[in-house]
């Protein structure tokens, strides 16, 4: 068995044009699903933007470090802003309002 598939693969491996196919074929079978598809499930994909409350109770470097990575993150692009507050009456305000939050 094991010499009867080294010999088909060696065939097929002579032939340029079962190369050509074999690797081209299922690269245009994807590109094709990809166009027809794709725009169906990503159009008018865009996530909101939102608030986050947050109440820093410690001065612990690491949470400073934290919260500074959050308000200057890059990746976030200007999807989340982040709001301070000073107190948790001031938070669950925020929350009511529609802020997400972080403790």
């Amino acid at each position: 068995m094991g010499k009867l598939f080294a010999v088909d693969l060696r065939r097929l491996l002579q032939n340029r044009s079962a190369i050509i196919i074999a690797v081209l074929a299922p690269l245009v079978l994807v590109l094709l699903i990809s166009l027809a598809v794709a725009p169906y499930f990503f159009a008018d994909v865009r996530a909101e933007n939102f608030h986050v409350a947050v109440l820093n109770e410690d001065d612990d470097p690491l949470t400073v470090s934290i919260l500074q990575g959050l308000i200057e993150s890059e990746s976030l692009g200007g999807l989340i802003e982040v709001r301070f507050v000073d107190s948790e009456l001031e938070g669950f305000a925020a929350v009511e309002a529609g802020a997400a939050v972080e403790a």
